[in-house]
């Protein structure tokens, strides 16, 4: 992450939130969606250093309480879903950024 880290992020308080990772998954933060396409290449590049690659069938877009769903991204012919709820880690995650154990 240390490759792409500078690209995207948010800021919160007077932290710098660029990601959060947790084995083979990764949540990434933007306060700019209209770059997402830039943001998944430059994650994907950086991971492939590694050779690791994006399953973009699994990878998602949510918008949390700031506005408009996102648009859709198609990166490498795949569009890359668009929700307004999604599960990380065993807790689905709302658009109003509500948090839910299964």
């Amino acid at each position: 992450m240390r490759h792409c880290s500078g690209c995207f992020g948010v800021d919160v308080s007077n932290f710098h939130l660029t990601d959060i990772n947790y084995a083979d998954d990764a949540v990434l933060f933007t306060d700019d969606p209209t770059k997402w396409d830039y943001f998944f290449r430059n994650f994907e590049a950086s991971a492939g250093v590694m050779g690791l690659h994006t399953n973009w069938h699994k990878t998602k877009i949510q918008n949390i309480a700031t506005g408009d769903a996102p648009r859709t991204v198609h990166i490498d012919n795949q569009a890359v879903e668009t929700v307004s709820r999604f599960t990380y880690l065993g807790s689905n995650i709302d658009v109003d950024g509500y948090f839910y154990s299964n």
